[in-house]
């Protein structure tokens, strides 16, 4: 709980059909609802817009 005070309101990426993003590692992305291969945490922004600048840097 002290952490979570400490670092405020944070904002994690979603969505339907993968779940959560988790990170990234070797230039592939992993997310909580395909194989999210023993993570337990997720990756995190402090802003709207810095997620939305996060995704739009992957690659289609």
């Amino acid at each position: 709980m002290l952490e979570r005070r400490r670092l405020g309101r944070q904002i994690v990426i979603y969505n339907r059909s993968y779940g959560v993003y988790l990170g990234s590692a070797m230039g592939l992305g992993f997310w909580s609802k395909l194989d999210p291969v023993g993570q337990d945490a997720a990756v995190t922004f402090p802003s709207v817009r810095e997620a939305k600048r996060a995704v739009s840097n992957w690659e289609t």
